[in-house]
């Protein structure tokens, strides 16, 4: 017989939390559940622990990743191997409110729900500075009261208009019907920020939001929540907002719902801006590695979030190397390719280079007020400088020999 609630526990290194999160489980009084408990290869007693409890527990199924792949893929695993109604996906550093299976229940049964929606209290633990969280015991209470049923995109967007977004998948209890028939998986790439839960939101017809308390969020040392900001964090973000835009460009919508969802895409861009001016200088400088299989994602932070220059070859980090030596530096051309890259020496503080060509169309040639000068009229120093050909690709070849005759050979080529 399939259970009527799956409740999906993902844990990692959380040996000092899990039993009070198992417990809060265990405890609530309702029939037809089944603990779902996947360990992301901890390497403290969780695993243990889990299994203690499992023992005098048929209500709990263990599963246990072989390698840590993070919470989108545990919580993907969770959700295949659940067989209830509905599935509730927590963390095992958290905590269910006393009667919510019941409460929940109830709601969805009696309305034919998808999904319903509500809210939670945060508490801090005792081994975290209080004095940092004050404050933030209610930052996952809906402000608004939002009365009867709506569609899943109706829903959502009274949310932004009311600045009430609280996108945590912890409070949503779904159908996991609903869940499968939408393939709503998360990437297994996703380490961090796989609580979005815009795509659950966009498949559902019948969505309700309840004002209940059921849920209690712990802030700890280490948790995703408290701990620094990192590149890995920072890529998960990016693949998470990405994802959710796919989403929105298949899911059919009116011009206000389609209004309204923009401006929340548009703050999802400004926290990507704002979460990687925060990083440190260190970890701005580590290459992708959740992105690699991702082209959109990456292009997107790298070249509009980041803003890395366009052209591979003026990296950012060779460009402030330039500027720093102090890099004397030729502009080889005075057409459309070279304006770009003209732009890209002015955005990052280099604006001492000199401007060349093959030959000049006229003898004072001017290029953004600087004079032009002809391969034959530069000197020694011009010569020694780094020259950077800014011409289509096709006369690369005839460019390079024409340069070597000169004595130019310290040159960059834009491809």
């Amino acid at each position: 017989m399939c259970a009527k609630i799956s409740v999906i526990i993902t844990a990692y290194n959380i040996e000092e939390y899990i039993v009070e999160c198992i417990e809060s489980v265990q405890k609530q009084r309702f029939d037809g559940i089944e603990i779902i408990c996947v360990d992301d290869a901890s390497t403290d007693e969780t695993w243990q622990i889990i299994e203690d409890h499992a023992r005098s527990d048929s209500r709990i199924r263990l599963f246990r990743n072989d390698v840590n792949h993070g919470a989108a893929y545990s919580r993907n695993r969770g959700i295949q191997e659940a067989r209830g109604k509905y599935i509730w996906i927590i963390d095992g550093d958290d905590l269910l409110g006393e009667g919510a299976l019941n409460r929940l229940y109830n709601v969805a049964e009696e309305n034919s729900l998808d999904l319903i929606t509500f809210s939670g209290e945060a508490f801090v633990d005792k081994n975290l500075n209080t004095k940092k969280y004050n404050g933030r015991e209610s930052a996952y209470r809906r402000n608004g009261a939002y009365n009867g049923i709506y569609t899943g995109p109706d829903l959502f967007c009274e949310f932004i208009r009311n600045h009430d977004i609280t996108g945590n998948l912890v409070l949503q209890f779904i159908r996991r019907q609903l869940f499968i028939e939408n393939n709503l998986y998360k990437s297994d790439n996703l380490r961090y920020a796989d609580d979005s839960p815009f795509s659950i939101y966009m498949s559902a017809k019948r969505v309700a939001c309840i004002p209940d308390v059921l849920y209690k969020r712990r802030f700890r040392t280490g948790s995703a929540v408290t701990s620094r900001l990192t590149m890995i964090k920072l890529e998960s973000f990016m693949l998470a907002m990405t994802e959710d835009m796919k989403v929105w460009e298949n899911t059919e919508l009116s011009d206000s719902q389609n209004e309204t969802i923009y401006s929340y895409f548009r703050w999802y861009c400004r926290c990507i801006q704002q979460t990687y001016h925060q990083l440190n200088t260190e970890e701005k400088e580590k290459n992708f590695s959740i992105l690699k299989t991702h082209p959109m994602a990456e292009i997107i932070l790298r070249y509009f979030v980041i803003g890395e220059s366009v052209y591979p070859e003026l990296s950012s980090a060779k460009l402030t190397e330039w500027k720093k030596n102090g890099t004397k530096i030729n502009l080889y051309g005075a057409g459309a390719i070279a304006e770009d890259i003209a732009d890209v020496l002015d955005r990052n503080g280099i604006s001492e280079y000199s401007v060349i060509v093959s030959e000049k169309k006229v003898e004072n040639q001017m290029f953004r007020g600087r004079k032009v000068y002809a391969i034959n009229e530069i000197n020694d120093e011009k010569r020694a400088a780094v020259t950077i050909v800014a011409v289509s690709k096709i006369h690369h070849d005839v460019i390079r020999r024409n340069l070597e005759k000169e004595g130019i050979t310290n040159t960059v080529f834009i491809l």
